[in-house]
């Protein structure tokens, strides 16, 4: 039996999370969406991504070159070898059985 939770309060988020089945990748990638928008997976639990814009395009390339350059003069100082990669085809570090991204 489940404790009960009076709605609204502090802890009526975490219970219902714990209680919540997780979906795995493999489960993610047979669903059919029958909408133009993008989900991913997140540690099991299914999440809208937000639609890009304009802005974001721009913020993206202005960060992302911001990013390479200071990568760039770092290894002129010590050597490292650090590079600034997009999101595409970089592998995340996380539980890959409950964490996808289409």
């Amino acid at each position: 039996m489940l404790p009960h939770v009076a709605p609204g309060s502090e802890t009526a988020m975490p219970l219902a999370r714990r209680f919540t089945p997780l979906t795995t990748a493999d489960e993610f990638l047979a669903m059919e969406f029958r909408d133009d928008a993008r989900y991913e997976l997140v540690d099991g639990e299914i999440v809208g991504q937000a639609h890009s814009s304009p802005a974001h395009s721009t913020l993206q390339v202005a960060l992302g070159g911001a990013l390479r350059d200071a990568l760039r003069e770092k290894a002129k100082r010590d050597g490292t070898r650090c590079r600034a990669l997009s999101e595409a085809g970089v592998r995340p570090h996380f539980d890959l059985t409950h964490n996808y991204s289409r």
